[in-house]
């Protein structure tokens, strides 16, 4: 069964074709994973992935105490896109990540997090995720800027202090994961990118002894 679309949430801007082929947004059912869209089973791959990011975040040692809290709650959604960066996934994640900031509301707890990850690059250096993960954030940006206005609470310049990345509007603060990473709780086989509200990180980075991340 499809998800109920709340009154006064926006329209997905991210509607052409790619967008559509490319979505993938799941969440969550019981012991399944299941489309956002449609309510089908996720396809065995996303479901391998998604079982795998889990194990690895219901773990103590995961890097991400918002995240940890989302996935164990259930508060979160996963999708699983082609090559980070490539115009499909982007095109896919950009309809996906829109559909889940104006769901936030709706999923109640006190923290929710989208989950992408993706099928390529894999076998690359730290230096390599790195300029990926810039570039798949660049064109998600650029796509965003045809409908939506940076969000106001945060800077779009890396070097200030209240940098965060936007999308629809909305302020995140991204983790990223993959196979290389040299910070052992962040070492996943299938690069992946963890949006987080910036909100939430700024609540667990106010609270006296709670990193918002940790190695």
């Amino acid at each position: 069964m499809a998800v109920a679309r709340s009154a006064g949430r926006r329209e997905n801007p991210f509607s052409d074709d790619l967008a559509h082929d490319n979505s993938s947004a799941a969440m969550p059912r019981g012991r399944k994973l299941v489309c956002v869209s449609g309510g089908g089973p996720a396809s065995p791959l996303q479901g391998f992935v998604h079982d795998s990011f889990r194990a690895l975040v219901l773990t103590p040692a995961f890097s991400c105490v918002g995240a940890s809290s989302a996935i164990r709650r259930g508060n979160y959604r996963h999708g699983l896109y082609a090559e980070m960066g490539s115009p499909a996934a982007t095109a896919g994640l950009a309809r996906d990540l829109f559909d889940f900031a104006e769901e936030q509301t709706d999923l109640g707890g006190e923290f929710s997090t989208f989950v992408a990850s993706f099928e390529a690059p894999t076998g690359i250096d730290e230096g390599g995720f790195e300029g990926v993960l810039w570039a798949q954030l660049q064109r998600l940006h650029e796509e965003d800027r045809r409908h939506h206005a940076y969000g106001p609470s945060v800077s779009p310049d890396p070097e200030e202090a209240n940098f965060a990345f936007s999308f629809a509007g909305r302020a995140f603060f991204v983790v990223g994961l993959h196979a290389a990473s040299s910070r052992f709780a962040r070492r996943f086989a299938w690069p992946t990118l963890v949006f987080n509200a910036h909100h939430q990180f700024e609540k667990l980075r106010g609270k006296v002894g709670t990193p918002a991340c940790k190695r």
